[in-house]
């Protein structure tokens, strides 16, 4: 039977490959997507209520609950309520921010009933390579594109999230699983694949620098090396269509780069207008367009569930994956803000929330000492009682039977 958090990632992921399979979605990113009946958004939105609230039954309070977090997720919230957006897109942004600090918010006061484990990750991985072998075999069999897809130049698969660059964020983060693994080789390429096959270029940079990156922390050089001859050879194999692809993104490349271009005072002939004439792809240009105040809080409550719900907590012998799966989804995150409005990527943001949630509630109860008081860190305290001595049968002869 699968566990809370298994069928949790079933259910939150559910509507997105329900769409996927519909082909619906808005037909100016997709071409042969249409858009989805206004049903379908009670749906979903229903499904993954559902799903995030199976993690917390039955409802208990933690005994500390958050209050910086919290106070943290209402300020964010509150500092949208004085900015009119004009473009659509503001519109959309504002209001998945909304829903993010909603989430965190419960999050903060929530006890989970449900952990986080390794396998959990594993399951995870399972359901995009499973979602990326069907989509393309849709592909090649009926013609079915995925979202995304720029017709008659190249196919972007994404697996599960009918969403390019939400793939590219999440898959990046099971580096850590795939590495301490079985078969390691085959599953960290088959994340190289994935994020190959987005076409999206922040997962091409980042899933590889991640998962190298992560191999020479834990001094696997050969490992890393291994990965890098792979890499290499691939980039060789298919060298002309990486360099089609990458003539074809290369305006997409100064759209996303535009706000530190104009910072540096660099030329690549990129827009100049305002975020108010035009939609601003970085999430550090766009916020301080909406507010400074607001783009502070929000950074301020990425930080603190990546601080507060994970790194302030040690990791066990059996948390070490969820850790350092937190970590990197976590620095993905907050990477992928300086050149994508993050709110505005579907699931990334909300899975870290409540992974986090589920990786704090396992290792707090792990690291509990007597009647359930932990100490801060995780870390198991030192009892000072004195054991009792040790008793042994009184004579030294065989056959006594009293204990001093």
């Amino acid at each position: 039977m699968l566990s809370k958090t298994k069928l949790f990632l079933v259910g939150y992921f559910l509507p997105a490959w329900i769409s996927a399979l519909m082909m619906w979605g808005d037909d100016r990113t997709s071409s042969s997507f249409s858009a989805a009946p206004y049903w379908f958004v009670y749906f979903k939105y229903s499904i993954q209520i559902l799903a995030i609230l199976l993690l917390f039954l039955p409802i208990k309070v933690r005994s500390r609950p958050s209050l910086l977090g919290a106070f943290l997720a209402i300020a964010t919230a509150l500092s949208l309520k004085f900015f009119e957006p004009i473009l659509e897109a503001e519109f959309i942004i504002v209001n998945s921010s909304i829903q993010i600090c909603v989430i965190a918010l419960f999050l903060c006061f929530a006890q989970p009933s449900a952990r986080l484990e390794k396998s959990d990750v594993g399951f995870l991985f399972s359901m995009f390579l499973v979602g990326f072998i069907l989509q393309i075999a849709l592909f090649l069999g009926f013609g079915r594109e995925p979202s995304h897809t720029l017709t008659d130049v190249f196919v972007r698969f994404n697996g599960i999230t009918n969403d390019s660059l939400a793939t590219g964020l999440i898959i990046g983060a099971l580096a850590p699983w795939a590495v301490k693994s079985r078969y390691a080789e085959l599953k960290v390429m088959a994340i190289v694949g994935m994020a190959i096959l987005s076409g999206s270029l922040f997962a091409v940079v980042f899933v590889p620098a991640a998962i190298i990156g992560y191999l020479i922390y834990n001094r696997l050089y050969r490992f890393a090396a291994f990965i890098l001859a792979g890499i290499a050879a691939i980039v060789i194999t298919f060298y002309d269509l990486f360099i089609e692809i990458a003539q074809i993104k290369v305006q997409s490349i100064i759209v996303h780069l535009r706000y530190f271009l104009n910072l540096g005072g660099l030329d690549y002939k990129q827009s100049t207008k305002g975020c108010s004439e035009e939609f601003c792809e970085s999430f550090v240009e766009l916020g301080l367009h909406l507010s400074p105040v607001y783009l502070l809080l929000f950074y301020g409550l990425l930080l603190y569930f990546l601080i507060q719900f994970v790194m302030r907590f040690r990791p066990t012998a059996g948390q070490q994956v969820p850790y350092d799966t937190l970590r990197v989804f976590g620095a993905a995150i907050l990477v992928a803000s300086l050149v994508h409005p993050v709110p505005l990527i579907p699931f990334a943001i909300p899975i870290f929330f409540v992974f986090s949630s589920l990786y704090r509630a396992g290792a707090a109860g792990s690291a509990r000492v007597g009647p359930g008081r932990a100490r801060p860190g995780g870390r198991r305290a030192l009892s000072t009682r004195r054991p009792p001595p040790r008793m042994r049968p009184l004579g030294v002869g065989p056959g006594s039977t009293r204990w001093r």
